[in-house]
C-alpha cells in the first residue's frame, strides 16, 4: 500500500495545501471531524478558514410525483423496500438484509430491491455480491430480495419515487447523497446513525437513524412504516420539504458565493 499509494508524498502535499489555502470546503461535519484527527492543527493556519457545504441535490430532477410520473412503468417487484448505493464493504448490505429477513416474515409480500454497483465490478465488489448472495440463500429469501445491479441515471427518480421507502445501511457515510436524493423524492428514509446523514435528519421528524447493526430495532422501524403508510407519507413530506430548503444546488450555489465573499472579499 505504501509502495501503491506513497503516502509520506501526499500527507506532506496535503498538509503543504493546508497551511497555505485561503479556505477549503467539507461536505459534513463528520469529515472535518475525521480531517481534524488525521491532521490536527494543520487543517487551517488561518483560523476557522474552512465551510461546511455538502453536495446539492437537483430538486428539480428529484422531485414529488406528478401525474407524468405516476404514468412512468418500471420493472420492479412491487412494493419494494429500496436501497442505492455502492457495492462495497462498508456500506451495510449484510446487515440490511438480516434486518429484512425479519421483515418479510411479517410481510411476505413486500419485496426489497438493491441497487447500484459498477458496469463492470471488481474483485472487492464481487466479494460483497457472493456475501449478499450467502445470505439470501441461508435465509430463503429469494423471492423477496432483488439484486439489480447498475441503475441508469433515467430510472433513478422512478425507483425512488414508487418504492414504500428507501433504506441506508452504511457501517460508515460521510454524508448520503442516494438518501438525500430519496428524501427531495418525498420518501421516508430510513439511514445508519453512523454517518453525514444524521446532520440532515432529524429522527422521526424527517427520517429516521437506526444502528444497522441491530437487527432487530433496524426491522422495527422498516415495520413501522409499512404499517402505517400516512406516517411514511408525512416524514416523506417533510424531508422533500427541509430537503429544498437546506440542500437544493441553489442554496449550496449561494454557500459558496459566500464562502468566496468572506475569504477573498
Amino acid at each position: 500500500m505504501i509502495k501503491k499509494f506513497n503516502f509520506a508524498k501526499r500527507i506532506a502535499e496535503e498538509t503543504r495545501i493546508f497551511k497555505n489555502v485561503s479556505a477549503y470546503t467539507l461536505t459534513s461535519r463528520l469529515q472535518l471531524d475525521k480531517l481534524k484527527q488525521l491532521y490536527g492543527e494543520e487543517t487551517g493556519s488561518h483560523g476557522n478558514n474552512y465551510k461546511i457545504i455538502p453536495p446539492g441535490v437537483n430538486a428539480h430532477k428529484y422531485r414529488l410525483s406528478t401525474n407524468e410520473d405516476n404514468q412512468v412503468e418500471i420493472d420492479l417487484p412491487e412494493p419494494y423496500i429500496f436501497c442505492l448505493s455502492r457495492i462495497d464493504t462498508h456500506k451495510g448490505h449484510s446487515l440490511l438484509l438480516q434486518a429484512f429477513d425479519i421483515v418479510r416474515l411479517e410481510f411476505p409480500s413486500v419485496n426489497l430491491v438493491i441497487g447500484g454497483g459498477s458496469p463492470k465490478p471488481g474483485k472487492r465488489e464481487l466479494e460483497v455480491y457472493d456475501e449478499m448472495e450467502n445470505i439470501i440463500a441461508e435465509r430463503g429469501m429469494r423471492e423477496n430480495v432483488h439484486i439489480i445491479g447498475y441503475v441508469p441515471d433515467k430510472l433513478m427518480r422512478p425507483y425512488y419515487q414508487q418504492s414504500l421507502f428507501f433504506v441506508m445501511p452504511s457501517k460508515y457515510e460521510p454524508l448520503g447523497m442516494t438518501a438525500m436524493e430519496a428524501m427531495a423524492c418525498g420518501k421516508a428514509v430510513v439511514a445508519s446513525k453512523f454517518g453525514g446523514i444524521k446532520n440532515i435528519i432529524t429522527n422521526g421528524e424527517n427520517g429516521f437513524l437506526v444502528d444497522p447493526a441491530n437487527s432487530q430495532e433496524f426491522a422495527e422501524v422498516m415495520v413501522k412504516l409499512i404499517k402505517d403508510p400516512r406516517l411514511a407519507k408525512n416524514v416523506g413530506y417533510s424531508a422533500h420539504n427541509y430537503i429544498v430548503k437546506h440542500y437544493s444546488w441553489e442554496i449550496q450555489a449561494q454557500k459558496h458565493v459566500e464562502l468566496y465573499n468572506t475569504a477573498f472579499g
